[in-house]
């Protein structure tokens, strides 16, 4: 078999660290490692897809191996060639190849910030695609995600679908360790803005997604970097994802973030973020009734949560009665307490009760 001939899983598997620089590429057609050629050598493909190759599969070695062939101010341009909507940088991240990350952020300072034609922004795909290797491309991943959004806001529409609220209950690596390197890779200038950047292939924020994939941890070093929980896709916010799956620890989580102690009243922005409206104008609070689910209800009390504030669409016609305050008028309607009680979910009713002595 001819050195042309041998690919990159054969040549890892003859030699660990891959095929000798001399045997698949002769001297004259060899990227030099010195930056002081007179002429920038030409970008090699089949070492960009060796590279790509390595990544994927976590080999630490040959990725060493490769680089050592690539002059550092091309660094950039090899990690993170496009490969059908994956580079090398994003292949180690969705297959939750920690070590790989560390090795590119680390080690050959990759700028992460840098924005790629087709592929969405590396915090975003850690936030909620690192572990999700059963797929085997990052469209059917997106197209997984997607599908958990939509079928939550059908379920706030009242049409009949499956609950997401398992869809990603074993869905693997929380994404968290990944999520920090890149934080706190050199090439981030400003964290703050970084964490809050909305990706411009899919629109949405690190931690939007995050908390679509329910995962606490990565949401928690996101929000301690600054992320804002209170940013919202077409109405439906983090707060009502989080209620959704459940998760207690994740709404505290939310309505703890740091953004909102830096306000001069905090307690204020968070009422208003927890009784947010989002689809059918309904707060968080609803679907936790609506879920029956003790923890939610309680941890969005804490915060705030108003269980007698009214379903603004399903009432839209009902108007302020003479001399009545907005704070009355907000009572008026169907109620989180009452979706409680259309379900029969009267643990979550009693629990209500408990915060509202007049519901007595």
């Amino acid at each position: 078999m001819s050195a042309a001939e041998i690919t990159l899983r054969d040549a890892t598997q003859h030699d660990v660290v891959g095929v000798p620089a001399t045997e698949e590429f002769p001297a004259a057609q060899r990227v030099s490692s010195e930056s002081e050629q007179s002429e920038p050598p030409l970008f090699n493909q089949q070492l960009a897809k060796r590279l790509y190759d390595a990544a994927g599969d976590g080999n630490i070695p040959a990725i060493q191996s490769i680089m050592q062939q690539i002059p550092s101010y091309q660094h950039n341009d090899y990690i993170l060639n496009n490969f059908h909507g994956w580079n090398s940088l994003t292949r180690a991240i969705d297959q939750n190849q920690i070590a790989v990350v560390r090795e590119f952020v680390n080690t050959y300072n990759v700028d992460i910030t840098r924005k790629e034609e087709g592929i969405s922004g590396v915090l975003v795909r850690a936030a909620y695609l690192s572990g999700l290797s059963e797929f085997d491309n990052s469209e059917q991943m997106q197209a997984f995600l997607d599908e958990t959004l939509t079928t939550f806001n059908q379920e706030l529409e009242g049409k009949d679908s499956a609950n997401m609220r398992q869809l990603l209950r074993d869905s693997g690596n929380d994404g968290a360790e990944i999520v920090s390197i890149l934080i706190n890779s050199k090439s981030v200038q400003d964290k703050k803005e970084f964490v809050n950047h909305k990706d411009e292939i899919i629109g949405k924020t690190p931690l939007f997604q995050a908390v679509t994939a329910n995962r606490i941890d990565a949401a928690r070093v996101l929000i301690q970097a600054g992320a804002d929980p209170r940013w919202s896709d077409d109405l439906t916010t983090t707060l009502h994802i989080a209620a959704n799956y459940g998760n207690a620890g994740l709404i505290d989580t939310l309505t703890s973030a740091p953004v909102f102690a830096a306000m001069e009243e905090p307690l204020p922005a968070v009422a208003a973020f927890v009784n947010q409206k989002g689809k059918g104008g309904k707060s968080a609070l609803f679907i936790a009734a609506k879920n029956n689910d003790v923890a939610a209800v309680q941890a969005l009390m804490r915060a705030g949560a108003n269980v007698m504030q009214g379903n603004s669409i399903m009432f839209a016609n009902l108007r302020h009665k003479e001399g009545e305050d907005d704070e009355v008028s907000l009572m008026r309607g169907y109620t989180p307490f009452h979706e409680a009680c259309k379900h029969g979910n009267f643990d979550v009713a009693k629990e209500m009760m408990s915060g509202y002595a007049f519901l007595i």
